[in-house]
């Protein structure tokens, strides 16, 4: 199966609204701290890819502009839009095994196959 990454970007409002689909599918935060290369943060899957990365930025302030904290220095998204739940749930425990990520819970999850599999954990 070849899935289809969208670039990398800045994780801000702009950039998610912009860039980031409300399609089901999967994703990736990214962190980067100096010169140091990018690394996966954070695996996750989403019924709606926007407003789940929207979610990572926080809840926006009663009295001022709509979206909440701005992460874009040194963090970023890409996504890749996968419509069936079943082939979201391998995707999420490939990445997790392949990317290693460095924040959120794992949890072993099993497939009607009976196989167990890692699932990063929102």
């Amino acid at each position: 199966m070849k899935l289809e990454w969208s670039g990398r970007y800045a994780l801000s409002r702009a950039n998610i609204l912009l860039f980031a689909p409300p399609s089901p599918g999967v994703y990736l935060l990214w962190e980067k701290r100096g010169s140091e290369e990018w690394r996966c943060s954070h695996v996750g899957e989403a019924e709606n890819i926007r407003n789940r990365l929207m979610g990572h930025l926080g809840t926006p302030p009663r009295d001022g502009p709509a979206g909440g904290k701005e992460r874009s220095n040194g963090c970023a998204f890409s996504h890749a839009v996968v419509q069936q739940p079943l082939i979201r749930d391998v995707v999420c425990a490939f990445l997790c095994e392949r990317m290693a990520p460095t924040t959120g819970r794992r949890r072993v999850m099993a497939t009607p196959l009976g196989a167990n599999l890692a699932k990063e954990e929102a």
